[in-house]
């Protein structure tokens, strides 16, 4: 494959998390005027935006796996470009929005096509070696990181631009703007894929199976098991990082919206540095079986120690709050426990896969990605009423019990 094929398939997964990330700074206000345009009046606007939120985990959970599938059995390229055509259609509703049901059906469009970020590992999986995969899935993992810094900065941004409420007599979407910008270029991924070559051949030369005891099956399979297990235990760990760590910040920390915004800036951008610069620099020291390990016990660690270090009161130190400080430290070694961890699994369970299976694999793999992120929140909301430091802790069991489950049965490569 050239380089424009991969650029325009690192292209497309930026895009897709761009797309998400862009919607959290604005999730709350255009929740509240969707229900008012709707006249909603019951239940509250919080119910309508976690319904928001889940759906799309949800869609993408049921959809993963059936597109990972659908790869195999009709070539990588055109189940890519219908995905993102798909993504570019969610964005077109999204514009023109201008009730709560109607953006409620946007979002499950999006998490439908977002599924193919399974396509994408796939196609990496075809056209690079088993020496070589880590890497990329290594640039992959950055490509989604800068998506999540940016996307929030974007939506930041945007929400101060003067906005139309109607378009030709239509009532739109109050943040239409901010929807307009991954339309734009999502359109240009749709054309870099179509002018690109790559994943235009058939997979998958048995007859064509997509039932769904044919996906259940799929993950039942000896020697995958505890690769899919990892994930999603691991999954769940990250997500319920990743839906407390604002609350952790205002309550332990005293920030405000705008020093939020700075600190999860700061944690994907060295998540991205760490993918796409110092794993790309490491990983051949190993094989991808040491670093998921490892990325397990630093997970293990850092969700262990996040809790407590709020409590701590050790005064200033160079004029900042010591435990801020503390904090930015122990991100860093979360982000290099995630970015040498998430990769190197991805590329453990690709290398493992039969050759036939990439896209079904991948896709499962995306799938429990989903599970958790549709599942995490709730559970980490659940836990963190009881007493904050418990979902962090367990959190940290999940990531120890996910070591010992891929230590002991996952396929040696030593």
């Amino acid at each position: 494959m050239k380089k424009s094929g991969f650029f325009a398939v690192y292209f497309v997964v930026f895009l897709d998390m761009l797309g998400f990330g862009v919607l959290i700074p604005v999730v709350r206000d255009l929740t509240t005027a969707l229900v008012h345009n709707s006249q909603l009046a019951w239940p509250a606007p919080e119910v309508y935006m976690g319904i928001l939120m889940a759906v799309y985990s949800g869609a993408q959970m049921l959809s993963a796996p059936i597109l990972g599938r659908l790869s195999d059995l009709h070539g990588r390229k055109p189940i890519f470009l219908i995905s993102s055509i798909g993504n570019v259609l969610s964005y077109v509703v999204w514009v023109f929005s201008g009730t709560y049901w109607l953006f409620l059906a946007g979002r499950v469009l999006s998490g439908i096509t977002g599924g193919n970020i399974a396509i994408a590992q796939s196609i990496l999986a075809d056209n690079t070696t088993v020496e070589e995969r880590p890497r990329a899935m290594g640039l992959l993992g950055a490509c989604i990181g800068m998506g999540f810094v940016l996307g929030p900065f974007l939506g930041g941004l945007m929400i101060n631009i003067d906005h139309i409420k109607t378009f030709y007599g239509i009532i739109i979407n109050p943040f239409w703007q901010i929807g307009a910008l991954p339309l734009l270029l999502s359109v240009g991924a749709v054309i870099m894929i179509i002018f690109n070559h790559f994943g235009e051949e058939k997979i998958h030369t048995e007859k064509p199976r997509i039932g769904l005891g044919q996906l259940l099956s799929s993950f039942k399979r000896i020697g995958q098991r505890a690769t899919y297990a990892t994930q999603l235990l691991s999954q769940l760990s990250f997500v319920s990082f990743e839906v407390l760590f604002a609350w952790i910040l205002q309550k332990q920390y005293n920030f405000d919206l705008k020093d939020t915004y700075y600190f999860f800036g700061l944690q994907g951008l060295m998540l991205a540095i760490v993918q796409g610069g110092v794993y790309r620099r490491l990983e051949k020291k190993r094989p991808p079986a040491y670093w998921v390990r490892a990325g397990l016990l630093g997970s293990v660690v850092g969700m262990l120690l996040l809790p407590w270090i709020g409590y701590w009161d050790i005064g200033l130190i160079f004029g900042v709050a010591g435990k801020t400080i503390l904090l930015a430290v122990l991100l860093f070694v979360m982000a290099l426990a995630l970015g040498f961890g998430n990769p190197s699994l991805n590329a453990y369970a690709s290398i493992n896969a039969p050759k036939n299976e990439q896209g079904q694999t991948m896709g499962n793999m995306q799938g429990l990605g989903a599970l958790a992120r549709f599942v995490a929140p709730v559970f980490a909301t659940s836990l963190y009423a009881v007493w904050l430091p418990v979902p962090f802790l367990v959190g940290g069991v999940l990531c120890l019990v996910a070591w010992f489950i891929f230590k002991k049965h996952a396929v040696s490569e030593a």
